[in-house]
């Protein structure tokens, strides 16, 4: 039981690494087009 709950919480760990590092990435894509934009 308490391998199966170590297990799950290193997913977790990751899984919320990986989600911040794709929220990261996709607010730097939101602003550099909106730089784009403001461009012409």
């Amino acid at each position: 039981m308490t391998a199966t709950k170590s297990i799950m919480n290193r997913v977790t760990t990751i899984a919320l690494l990986f989600n911040h590092q794709f929220v990261i990435f996709i607010t730097e894509q939101r602003f550099f087009l909106a730089d784009d934009n403001l461009r012409g």
